[in-house]
């Protein structure tokens, strides 16, 4: 089942090593970002080069698109 937020765009891990008597080396997952806030960082390419400067109605704007392309991806 997806989130609303649309899981994560860029999920990974690395591996970190934990020093002491025995090296461990352990693996940890790294999420990244959500597809929704990737979505959003899409939208705010073109908002900006359209012209649109006002922060608040920026943002606004992003994540409502975010959010629409989110929904339409669920249709489909």
């Amino acid at each position: 089942m997806r989130k609303p937020d649309g899981n994560s765009a860029f999920p990974g891990y690395k591996t970190i090593f934990l020093e002491g008597e025995d090296s461990i080396a352990r693996r940890v997952d790294m999420p990244g970002m959500t597809l929704r806030d990737y979505f959003a960082a899409a939208a705010l390419t073109g908002a900006v080069s359209s012209g649109r400067r006002h922060e608040q109605d920026v943002s606004a704007f992003c994540f409502k698109m975010a959010s629409a392309m989110l929904a339409q991806r669920e249709k489909e």
